[in-house]
């Protein structure tokens, strides 16, 4: 069966960014959006006049103007889902918000060697990391991160330390799933994997390779050329998005949900001691995750596109 002829790039359209800055950059218009995105449904243009507080002149030129981010309906008139976005963004703080956590203890131990972890948030980015061991990251971060990635500030809302931890982690794996079927989380287009092995691997007296300035040897890199978003994920964590690796580890710990899978994980700093990986060959390159599992254990072996050429229980 012959594969279905790709869409193409898609050619520009709408507005360009620099008209949609400037249709952004007024009060007014502004206002509309919010009205539109605090109403229950489709609002008439009086509604949304009177919502909004201005004259009904100048209300309608900046109701014009906002075609693109605003559209008419049965019932008025509702956001696009450009506008949706563009409201999204306010309310997740992304665009308007910038707050500053700690560093302070964030109340979980570290999942690599059980030690209390510090949590520090700075431009829209959290950072995690352990005070006793080394963690898997190094470069410009603090000693010990294991955890360094953007999250907007909405997610701190109403949780506590250990809850923003672990929303971190929901959001972060849940993108790594999103990027292993190819579908950028960010904008949804077509993302591009690749796989990045330290050539000279060795862990120096700080814990760290002082090549690659990290612990693992491997890491598994996402990309999305259109929006340039990006993730790097260390290979267990892609092992065990596969069914058989699944399967497996439900065996071992009778659990009902993969969020659970993430717990326990967390919750069993030794058992991430336990999974190793190694490059099985590099001409072609040719990778394996050993995961434990109730007997014995599981391997997976991926080419360099992170197929799972064959599983042996």
């Amino acid at each position: 069966m012959e594969e279905p002829e790709a869409v193409g790039r898609i050619e520009p359209g709408g507005v360009t960014p620099t008209e949609a800055f400037s249709i952004l950059g007024n009060e007014t218009r502004v206002g509309i959006l919010q009205a539109l995105w605090e109403g229950e449904g489709p609002m008439s243009f009086s509604e949304l006049r009177d919502a909004v507080g201005v004259d009904k002149g100048n209300f309608n030129y900046h109701l014009g103007e906002l075609s693109h981010f605003v559209r008419r309906c049965d019932g008025g008139y509702e956001l696009r889902e450009t506008g949706t976005q563009v409201m999204r963004a306010v309310v997740a703080g992304t665009i308007t918000e910038n707050p500053e956590i700690g560093p302070v203890e964030a109340g979980r131990p570290c999942p690599f060697c059980g030690s209390p972890i510090e949590l520090l948030y700075r431009n829209e980015h959290i950072t995690v990391r352990c005070r006793n061991c080394a963690g898997v990251l190094g470069g410009d971060l603090p000693d010990g991160a294991f955890m360094h990635y953007a999250l907007p500030p909405a997610g701190l809302a109403d949780r506590s330390l250990p809850e923003v931890v672990e929303a971190a982690h929901v959001l972060f794996e849940a993108h790594v799933a999103m990027m292993l079927q190819g579908v950028c989380p960010a904008c949804t287009a077509r993302t591009e994997t690749d796989v990045v092995v330290c050539e000279d691997h060795v862990i120096g007296p700080d814990g760290l390779c002082d090549r690659c300035e990290s612990v693992p040897e491997i890491w598994a890199t996402f990309t999305c050329r259109n929006c340039r978003y990006g993730r790097r994920s260390v290979l267990w964590l892609v092992a065990i998005y596969h069914p058989a690796a699944i399967a497996a580890l439900r065996e071992r710990w009778e659990f009902d949900t993969f969020l659970e899978l993430q717990r326990l994980l967390w919750a069993n700093p030794g058992y991430i001691a336990s999974v190793t990986e190694r490059v099985v060959s590099t001409d072609p390159l040719r990778l394996q995750v050993e995961l434990p599992a109730e007997s014995g254990s599981i391997t997976l072996r991926f080419d360099d596109e992170l197929r799972v050429l064959d599983v042996d229980y």
